[in-house]
């Protein structure tokens, strides 16, 4: 796994009494994670090196003291530098979750047309409507429009409580907010805009609240997936052979480790955890 080092103007520069050649195989090992990669990274190492030889000289070269205080300064940057990127990612998804998506669309009840019309006959909003629909029925020799509910219709007004088209219940409508008056948070929750031909909304997508919690879930560390195999290329003995205790002795032996800096490192036993275990995420 490659991991961005931190541009910290102070870690670019080699350490006294450092070679180039220990900078770089420090640099790319933090970066990379591997002591023979990063051996033959920064080293002049010909194609012929025996591979036992070359990973014995490689483990030598990062049990330097100060190849190994080079190292876990460079991690402990990178650490830093990846826990200040994660609280941004956390700090995003906190208020994506959080946003009340009612501030981008919202269901709105008004008032149906007949709600205050004279009579709870049809209301229209003004003479200019009525004469648009007149001469529309009138082209298309049809009824003329009954005007006798009168003018001053309003959708955003209440129903009617005794109204005898809609009972009460009005017209429901969807109301889309202005994207320059949502809050920073309500806006993360804008995925894309679909619009008819003419430009006008067509529809909105939004990003699906209860994903983001799952995710924000992960990235804390709450959830728990298990959904990963684990091949593991051993040579394992008869299970007959096993008490139960063997068994999970054996298991929580093939749980990979990354090698600590704390003490000098066994090559062997490192090699061994590493290419012996082989994890593919499903």
């Amino acid at each position: 796994m490659t991991h961005d080092l931190p541009t910290n103007n102070l870690l670019l520069v080699k350490p006294d009494g450092l070679s180039q050649k220990m900078e770089n195989f420090a640099r790319h090992y933090v970066a990379h994670g591997s002591v023979v990669e990063a051996y033959v990274h920064a080293y002049d190492v010909a194609a012929t090196t025996n591979r036992n030889s070359l990973r014995a000289t490689s483990y030598n070269v990062l049990n330097n003291p100060k190849v190994r205080a080079r190292v876990a300064a460079l991690q402990a940057a990178t650490n830093a530098h990846a826990v200040m990127s994660t609280a941004e990612l956390i700090a995003d998804l906190e208020a994506m979750a959080t946003a009340d998506i009612s501030e981008v669309i919202a269901l709105t009840v008004g008032a149906c047309r007949h709600c205050w019309g004279d009579g709870h006959r049809y209301q229209w909003r003004d003479e200019f409507e009525y004469a648009r629909a007149f001469d529309e029925a009138l082209a298309a020799t049809k009824p003329l429009p009954d005007v006798a509910g009168g003018f001053g219709y309003r959708s955003d007004r209440e129903p009617h409580a005794e109204c005898s088209q809609c009972d009460g219940a009005g017209m429901h409508r969807v109301r889309f907010t202005s994207t320059d008056q949502l809050s920073p948070a309500a806006r993360k929750l804008l995925k894309s805009v679909e619009l008819f031909p003419d430009g006008s909304l067509k529809r909105l997508h939004l990003h699906d609240q209860l994903a983001v919690r799952m995710e924000l879930h992960r990235v804390k560390g709450m959830h728990v997936d298990r959904s990963m195999s684990v091949t593991a290329h051993v040579n394992v003995p008869a299970p007959k052979d096993f008490t139960p205790e063997q068994a999970l002795d054996f298991l929580e032996s093939l749980r990979p480790t990354r090698p600590a800096l704390a003490a000098p490192v066994d090559a062997d036993a490192i090699d061994a955890q590493f290419t012996t275990i082989e994890a593919v995420p499903r």
